[in-house]
């Protein structure tokens, strides 16, 4: 926890912190990257290593590495805010799944060199899955995209197996759905063949 001598300090990177994200959405990629980066100087100096104020940082942080196409670099500022997210959001946060449904994505564009990337991105779907199910609903569009995006990890995985149970589980979602003219079914139809 900050101490009160640090309020001035933690607004000017508070005002770092707006700036820089507001400077992202310019297009002002450079100077958005740079004020980001002293706003998270300053909070890893001033908050707790778990403190989700960091967490965020880490996240603005990433946003700005999308930005200018840094996918390794976004992924690892990612990663930090992650670590610190699961600790200190409900397991069934659907603002952690969101989260996570984005990680997923990153570790197949940018896997983090382990072993097991794969592994990572199935197990980070699967909790997504279940929480979107819970909040929207078994035949929701958002779980049938998570489903989507599981049959990629487990293709990439060369678990073919999986990834056709996963699509045909967004096929079924779709057509529950009303909807069978979905691209989401046309890709799932012809990776399994139909």
């Amino acid at each position: 926890q900050r101490a009160a001598g640090d309020r001035e300090t933690t607004r000017y990177a508070d005002t770092c912190r707006y700036r820089g994200l507001a400077e992202c959405a310019l297009g002002e990629l450079d100077e958005a990257e740079k004020l980001l980066r002293i706003a998270l100087a300053i909070d890893e100096e001033v908050w707790a290593p778990g403190d989700p104020h960091l967490a965020q940082a880490y996240e603005d942080l990433s946003k700005a590495e999308n930005a200018l196409g840094l996918v390794a670099e976004e992924a690892r500022y990612y990663r930090r805010a992650m670590a610190i997210w699961e600790a200190t959001l409900p397991a069934d946060s659907l603002s952690l799944a969101k989260r996570r449904y984005h990680l997923a994505k990153l570790e197949q564009l940018a896997p983090s060199g382990e072993r097991g990337a794969g592994d990572t991105a199935q197990r980070l779907l699967l909790l997504v899955i279940a929480t979107f199910a819970q909040a929207y609903g078994e035949n929701s569009l958002e779980v049938a995209k998570a489903y989507e995006q599981l049959a990629d990890v487990e293709e990439d995985r060369q678990d073919y197996k999986a990834a056709c149970a996963a699509e045909r589980r967004v096929v079924a979602i779709c057509e529950a759905l009303g909807r069978p003219d979905d691209e989401m079914v046309a890709d799932g139809c012809q990776r399994l063949g139909y």
